[in-house]
C-alpha cells in the first residue's frame, strides 16, 4: 500500500513539474509538456478502464449478481461499485411508433411515452438568410443564437 502512496506522491511532482513547462514562453517547451500529460492521462486511463473492470466482476460475483453496493477500503483509499437494478430500454431498430396501430391504445400506453424533442436542421443557417425580412424571421431570431464551438486540441507524444 504504501508502494501506491510513494508512485502517487512521484507522479504529482512530475505532473506539477509538466503543469509549470505548459507556461513556459518557449512554445516547443509548451507542446513537449503537453504531450507528456497526454501520454499519461491516455496510461491512466487505460489502467483504470480494466481495474474498473475487474472491480465490476468482483462485486458482482460478491453480490451474487443482484443488484446492491458493494465497497473496499484500505487506509485513505476505497472503491465503491453500484450495481444497478435490471431496467427496460427500446431494441435497436425497434419501431414502438408502428406499434400503435398493431395492439390497443391502452396497452401501449401502459409501457410507451413520446417525447418531443426540436433540434435546428444542419443547413439552417442557409435558409434563414434566404428568408425574407418579416415577423417570422424575426421571431424566429429572437429564439436561437450562432455559438462558436470548442477548439479541439491533441497531443501525442513518442516514446
Amino acid at each position: 500500500m504504501n508502494n501506491a502512496k510513494k508512485i502517487m506522491k512521484d507522479v504529482m511532482e512530475g505532473i506539477s513539474e509538466l503543469q509549470r513547462e505548459t507556461k513556459s514562453r518557449d512554445i516547443e517547451s509548451q507542446v513537449q509538456a503537453g504531450a507528456a500529460l497526454w501520454a499519461i492521462s491516455e496510461h491512466a486511463r487505460d489502467a483504470l478502464k480494466e481495474l474498473k473492470s475487474n472491480l465490476r466482476a468482483i462485486a458482482l460475483r460478491e453480490l451474487g449478481g443482484d443488484p446492491g453496493t458493494w465497497n473496499q477500503g484500505a487506509d485513505d483509499s476505497w472503491a465503491k461499485v453500484v450495481v444497478p437494478s435490471e431496467q427496460l430500454r427500446i431494441r435497436k431498430g425497434a419501431d414502438p411508433l408502428g406499434l400503435r396501430d398493431r395492439m390497443t391504445h391502452d396497452e401501449w400506453d401502459a409501457v410507451f411515452e413520446v417525447e418531443e424533442k426540436v433540434s435546428i436542421k444542419k443547413d439552417a443557417t442557409l435558409k434563414i438568410a434566404n428568408m425574407q425580412s418579416g415577423p417570422g424571421r424575426d421571431l424566429l431570431l429572437d429564439q436561437i443564437e450562432t455559438v462558436a464551438g470548442t477548439p479541439r486540441v491533441s497531443l501525442k507524444r513518442e516514446d
